[in-house]
Order: structure tokens, then sequence, then C-alpha cells
């Protein structure tokens, strides 16, 4: 191997090890999220909580994370990338004691939406610091192992939430479990390199070089100049108010399309409630759709790792347009099972359980990655943070309508027609795809910028 080439090697080895430590906001994101599950069993007999408070409980923390995300772009691009995930961490460790100690369902929620801020303000921070330490041939593997970490903070979830189970009071272990990868996260980002873009936006260019020193950039020179000429084309005070200009209008549209997508495509009742569905099949009994739960899980991780694999060989849109396809064809396989289940009960039974494993596999190799991916990446330098922070409140108020809503459209309108509705949405998510995303495999943050100044079409890239 050439010198250049195992220059490179190390700098690429390098960034997979920072990557990995601040990936574990991910991880706590995917954590507090899921653990809640397994902890309002035990609470609604120990509180004897009616469904109204339940619900307050559950979506405490989407509410809280509304308001994280709204505040995480501006806060990233005030202060850092790097010192808002340590500032989000610590106030993750406070809302987990604070919910684990709670003594009255008031606090408990109070302290399910503060964890919430901290979740909403690492959803935009740890994307964004990702996407711009990251070279860019491999900036798709780096930016999903964010999303790799959130469905292991999932899976991470189910298994404390089995371990504390049969222990009284096991709620309050349970809520305050994520408080120890929290604390590790805030301390570690202390010690790691500050985003050298922003570091620029800031005019800190010695502090840039040295940044770009400490992650291995071969010609931090080159690289410096490149930042520059971009942050020079749109230099000035960000505003909300741009988010609408032209240069910025269609990625703000490509942003927002995605997250509606990837949510009302069906993901969030498929993780919120797969042991619902699992249970409206029939097919076992609570033991063994909990353990069906757990598999889905575990198709989730390994489709994830996958993707890490694929997304800088295949591209962006390749994956997302093939993984969108499948998900409606499982979709539609579900709602067809569901009006016949009476009728074959034993073949529609398993088809509707192998359409659950085959949806979040294709979800998880393709929506799921790929749309965080994207939107870390197309949005100009000088409006990162803020448009960051715009579309994933989005995808934030996405969660909570399919949450909230999933349960009435079953009611009053049955299992068939509601999975026949998401099928419809992800059919709609698969034209907007190839109509309006880029593909942005192999291109710096820098280029990607150009093309949307130069008013390319995304079909041209």
């Amino acid at each position: 191997m050439s010198d250049k080439g195992a220059a490179a090697e190390a700098h690429y080895f390098r960034i997979y090890v920072i990557a990995s430590i601040a990936a574990i906001g991910g991880l706590l994101f995917g954590l507090d999220t899921g653990i809640i599950a397994g902890a309002i069993v035990q609470l609604r007999k120990e509180w004897s909580l009616n469904p109204l408070t339940e619900g307050y409980i559950v979506t405490g923390v989407l509410w809280g994370g509304l308001l994280g995300a709204a505040i995480g772009g501006k806060a990233a691009d005030a202060i850092g990338r790097g010192a808002t995930i340590s500032a989000t961490a610590a106030i993750f460790v406070v809302g987990s004691f604070w919910s684990g100690l709670a003594d009255s369902p008031f606090w408990l929620i109070a302290g399910r939406i503060f964890v919430g801020i901290a979740v909403g303000g690492v959803s935009v921070a740890v994307p964004l610091y990702l996407s711009e330490i990251a070279p860019a041939k491999i900036r798709g593997a780096i930016v999903t192992l964010n999303q790799l970490a959130l469905v292991m903070g999932v899976l991470c979830a189910d298994i404390v939430s089995a371990w504390f189970a049969a222990t009284p009071e096991g709620w309050r272990y349970m809520l305050m479990a994520g408080s120890i990868p929290a604390v590790v996260l805030g301390y570690a980002m202390l010690f790691l390199p500050a985003s050298p873009r922003w570091l620029l936006t800031k005019r800190r260019d010695g502090s840039a070089r040295r940044m770009l020193r400490r992650l291995g950039v071969p010609d931090e020179e080159a690289a410096i100049c490149e930042i520059k000429k971009s942050l020079q084309a749109t230099a000035g005070e960000t505003t909300w108010r741009e988010l609408l200009e032209p240069t910025t209008r269609h990625t703000l549209l490509v942003g927002l399309g995605l997250m509606f997508f990837q949510q009302f495509s069906g993901i969030g009742i498929v993780i919120n409630y797969s042991t619902t569905i699992f249970g409206m099949t029939k097919v076992a009994g609570p033991t063994g759709n909990a353990l069906l739960t757990v598999g889905v899980g575990m198709t989730d991780v390994m489709a994830t790792l996958t993707a890490i694999i694929l997304l800088d060989r295949f591209g962006r849109k390749l994956l997302f347009l093939s993984g969108i396809a499948v998900t409606v064809v499982c979709l539609l396989t579900l709602a067809v099972s569901f009006s016949n289940i009476t009728q074959h009960p034993k073949l529609d039974q398993w088809v509707a359980v192998i359409s659950m494993f085959i949806y979040m596999g294709a979800f998880s190799l393709s929506l799921g990655p790929v749309s965080g991916l994207i939107v870390s990446e197309i949005y100009p330098q000088r409006v990162r943070g803020v448009a960051m922070g715009f579309v994933i409140v989005a995808n934030w108020v996405s969660q909570i309508i399919t949450a909230l809503t999933f349960p009435s459209l079953v009611a009053y309108f049955g299992p068939t027609a509601t999975f026949s509705m998401y099928a419809a949405v992800g059919t709609a998510g698969f034209l907007f795809c190839y109509f309006f995303v880029p593909e942005t495999k192999g291109l710096t943050l820098e280029e990607i910028e150009q093309h949307w100044r130069a008013g390319d079409s995304p079909r041209s890239w």
C-alpha cells in the first residue's frame, strides 16, 4: 500500500472512532423512546393510570423533543455541534433521574418532557456533527452510525426492561438507565475535535486547521480553501426567513418531504405498536408477541448494519426507492392478510408476521438511514443548523401524529383500511424521491451546495 493510501486508511479509521463516540447520542434517543414500553406496564399497575394520563407519560418525550429540536439547530450554530451535544447529555442525565425519582404522574410527565428536550437536541446536533467531520467517500457510513446507535438503543431498552420487569418499582431503574451512556457521551465530547466547518463560520481559522489535523485530513489547506469558498458565497447573519429563499427553498421541501414520508409510511406504528399488531394476528400469546417484538428489533439492527455497508457503494437514492417499494408491498400484504384472517387464520396470521419482519428490514435498509443522511447533507453551511432543526421538528410532529392516530384509525376503519392508507402514502413517497430528491453519493458538502446554487435539477446530479 502506498504512503498516500496508508494515510487515507488511517484518516478513515480515526473518523470512525470519533463518529462512534458521538453516535452515542443516537443510542440515548433509541433507549429513551423504547424504555417507556416496559416501564408503563409497571406504572399502569402501581399508579392505576387512566388512558389519558398514560398517553401523556408515553408521549412526554415526543413533546419535549419538539422543543429540543427547535432550539437544537440554533444552539448548534451558536455554540458549536460538540458543545450542544455535551449540553444535551447533561440535560439527559438530570431528566433521567428526575423521571426515575418521580412520586406522581405529574412529575413523571414533567421529567419525560425534560428528557425529550435532550433527545430532540441530539437528534439535530449529532447528524450535523457527523456529516461535517466525515470525508465524502465514507460520509454515508459515518452518518448512518447514528441510526445504528438509535436502533441499538431500542434493543437495549428491550433488554433493560426485561431485566427489571420482575423488580419492585423496576420502572425507576429503567428510566434512570439512560444516565450512564449520557455521562459517557457528555464527558467524551469534551475531548473530541470540533467541527472545522463550524469553526470557520466563526472565523477561527487556526482552530479549524488544528481540528482538521486532529481528524487526519491529508491536505488541510485545500480543505480550508474549499470550505471558505462555500462560506463566502453565503456570508452574513442567518435568519429563519432565509429558509424560503430560492437557493434554500427546494432543500427545505426535500427535507420536509423525507421526514413526512419516513414517518407516515408506517414506521411509527411498527415500532410503537408491534406487540399490539402481533396480538391482532392472534398468532401467539402475550409472551410470544413480546418475543416477536424483540425479533423485529434485531431485524432493525441487522438491516441498519447492512445499510452502513451499502450506502456509499450503491448510493442514497437507489436504496431509498428500493426500500420504500418493498415497504409498500409489505403494507398491502398486511392489509390483505387482515381482510382474510378469519377465513384462512393459520396462513394469513403468518403472512402478516412475516410481512412485519420484511417491512422492518426494508425500512431500516432504506427510509430510516437514508432520510436522516440526506437531510444532514443537503443544506448550505450558512443555514444548516437552522434548517436541520426545522425539519427535525417536522419529524417529531409526524411521530406524534402517527402515534396518536393509529389506535383510532384501527378502531374506526379497521386494520385493512389503515394499512392500505400507509401503503398509499408510501407510494407517494416513492414518486417524491424519484422526482425531487438528489443523489449525493461521493459529493462533498461544498459540491452539493454548488449544485443547489446553480439551480441544477435533482435528477440531473
